[in-house]
Order: structure tokens, then sequence, then C-alpha cells
């Protein structure tokens, strides 16, 4: 009977711990089902090839991926403030407008996910610097990612 209790109770541990973890990470399916317009930014290249993108939710949510690892987990929640701050800045920079795809070894982008529509800029060549209003805005949006 000890050694069946002690069984059921290691199971009932590994079973917890799996679903918590589970719980964390989501699917960019799931994002795009759930929200009618959100962004993507990030970069990637150099020599591990690895991208990592911040996919921003307009309810504040930042989900971090890894294309190593392939799934994303809940980063860090926004205040619904700088998460109106974001996106009014987003729509400011009319980004569906801006042209630009000069990836580099280490590249940087901006997608905007907009009713099924997605734009994307995409920049990284030295030879062809980004436009101002995109460079400044990423810079905007990564210090709002990560602050504490």
């Amino acid at each position: 009977m000890k050694a069946f209790n002690s069984l059921f109770f290691i199971l009932f541990t590994v079973t917890s711990y799996a679903q918590t973890t589970k719980s964390d990470t989501l699917n960019i399916d799931s994002i795009a089902a759930k929200s009618k317009c959100y962004l993507v930014a990030g970069s990637g290249g150099g020599f591990s090839g690895q991208i990592i993108q911040y996919h921003v939710l307009n309810n504040g949510n930042v989900y971090r991926s890894e294309s190593l690892k392939k799934e994303s987990s809940l980063f860090k929640t926004l205040s619904k403030k700088e998460a109106k701050s974001i996106f009014k800045k987003l729509k400011e920079l009319h980004l569906e407008k801006i042209d630009f795809n000069h990836p580099g070894n280490m590249s940087y982008f901006i997608e905007q996910h907009k009713k099924g529509n997605v734009h994307s800029v995409k920049w990284g060549d030295g030879a062809m610097p980004a436009p101002a209003e995109v460079s400044s805005f990423y810079k905007f949006l990564m210090e709002k990612i990560s602050a504490k």
C-alpha cells in the first residue's frame, strides 16, 4: 500500500508539473485566432540562425518565441495604457505603407497582423539602413517589452 501511495504521489506531481508547464505555452496559431490585431517584432540570424520573436497582443499580453524551441510562452503582460500606446504608435507609423525588405546577417523585423492581413518590414543590411521611423518604433517597442 505504501508503494502504491508513493507511486500515486509521484505520478500526481509529474502530471501537475506537465500541466502547469503546458498552460504557460501557447501556439502562435492560437494567438492569431484570438486577436484581430497584433504585432510581431524580433531579430535573428547570425551564427546560430536563431530568431527571437515577441508577439504583442492588443490586450497587453506579450509572448516570446525562439525558433529553435518551436513554442511560445507568456513573457510579460503590459498594462492597458502601455499596450494602447504601442498600438497607437503603430497606427501612426502606417507600417502597411512602408515597403522595406533588406535583411542582413543579423536581421530585425516588425510584422503587423490586422484582420487577416500581414505586412512586414525587415532590415539588417548595413548598406540599406531602415527608415528612421521604423527604427524608432522598434526601439520604443523593445524598451516597453524589456522594461521591468
